[in-house]
């Protein structure tokens, strides 16, 4: 009896995985069949792979992220057909922000995708050391990076085609040495930017790198600040080191450096420069570094020390008569974060005799501070030179206000 009870429960449950199977086929059939549906209805299946792939990456927010709920990660939940576009269309591959959470094989599915296309990367300072790395290994497709200064110690393969560095510092202090090594691997570097607050001391720096000049045949925009701080401790060290040719706009938040040092860099490198914006100024006289770039046409000066005189550059009749002293300047801009006594005359008439100068272009003047409105009669005959001279002068608090 127990044996006829066994063999019957065997062939019910042969019977019962026989209706599974038939089951499960029938179920891939519907779902076959629906896919075949969605692709005759759906108007991907009937266009160009290069229009649909356009199409996609019209649906690429600014910073694409690895999330399935956003493109392009997106396409690859919707259908086969949508997955092998997506994943056959490399240009929709070629930008990514990591999140904290982005894990290294996810990185990397998503970078192979793009196969030899430029890559865009910006990699947050909170995000693993090992993504980092990851990274690393398509150093040479990078186009354009974004990283914290904690990442540069993994980026240690060359970057060839790298046009556009920002190293922000989110945990420790960078030093001169990672910096100067980055340049070193990115031979096609247009524009940097190393925004830190605090940079390590200069005298360790000195112990472990020989100050030699490096050239970077192509740097064309360097800007070394800190963020939406004032300054940034030791930022303009690095120029001590740096030869730069080809340099046409340079940002320092805070001159840290000797005036001599400063003309020493701009002697050795005689670069096109047309915009520079320095501040942190101390006591030295930069007149004689403004004379090695007569190229500039932008100027911008910001005074933290109450004891300096923030007209360094409009003093005596250098400004109006000296054709070698900034010739081709147009814009000058001037910024303290200091109340002062202003000589509004001295900056009339220096104004006024570097308009009428035959070889000056002035065509702004912009005074930043936070000193009282000026005297009515001031205003006036500010007003009256702007009018007469063509020049746009803005004297206030803010940018936003301007007493004239």
């Amino acid at each position: 009896m127990a044996t006829l009870l066994r063999a019957r429960i065997a062939e019910l449950s042969l019977a019962i995985e026989t209706q599974k199977q038939i089951l499960r086929d029938l179920e891939k059939s519907r779902s076959d069949a629906r896919r075949d549906l969605n692709a005759t209805l759906d108007p991907m299946a009937r266009l160009p792979v290069e229009i649909s792939s356009d199409i996609f990456a019209r649906c690429l927010p600014d910073s694409p992220r690895p999330h399935s709920g956003q493109a392009p990660m997106l396409f690859l939940n919707v259908c086969h057909l949508w997955r092998d576009i997506a994943t056959s269309a490399s240009s929709l591959w070629t930008s990514i922000y990591c999140e904290s959470s982005t894990d290294t094989a996810t990185l990397d599915n998503w970078l192979r995708r793009a196969r030899s296309l430029p890559l865009h990367i910006s990699l947050p300072g909170d995000t693993r050391p090992d993504v980092a790395i990851v990274v690393n290994q398509h150093a040479h497709h990078l186009e354009v990076l974004e990283l914290g200064f904690q990442h540069l110690k993994d980026l240690v393969s060359p970057c060839p085609s790298l046009a556009k560095l920002t190293v922000i510092n989110t945990v420790e202090p960078p030093t001169h040495r990672q910096c100067m090594d980055i340049l070193h691997s990115a031979p096609a570097l247009v524009e940097c930017e190393f925004i830190s607050t605090h940079w390590q001391d200069a005298l360790p720096v000195e112990d472990t790198y020989t100050p030699e000049p490096f050239t970077h045949p192509v740097l064309r925009h360097l800007r070394l600040s800190a963020g939406r701080k004032a300054k940034s401790t030791n930022a303009a060290y690095m120029l001590e080191y740096l030869t730069l040719p080809a340099l046409e706009t340079l940002s320092v938040s805070d001159l840290d450096i000797m005036d001599d040092d400063f003309a020493s860099f701009l002697t050795r490198s005689s670069p096109p420069l047309r915009s520079l914006h320095l501040g942190g100024l101390g006591d030295d006289d930069l007149v004689e570094s403004f004379r090695l770039v007569p190229t500039v046409t932008d100027l911008s000066l910001k005074f933290t020390d109450t004891e300096i005189d923030p007209f360094l550059v409009l003093q005596d009749s250098v400004f109006a008569s000296d054709e070698n002293l900034l010739p081709n300047l147009r814009n000058l801009r001037i910024r303290t974060s200091f109340r002062l006594h202003i000589d509004h005359e001295l900056v009339i008439s220096a104004l006024a005799a570097r308009r009428a100068s035959p070889h000056a272009q002035l065509e702004s003047f912009m005074f930043l501070s936070l000193h009282p409105k000026p005297r009515p009669d001031i205003t006036v005959a500010l007003r009256q030179l702007a009018e007469e001279s063509g020049i746009h002068i803005h004297i206030g608090p803010t940018t936003e206000r301007n007493y004239i």
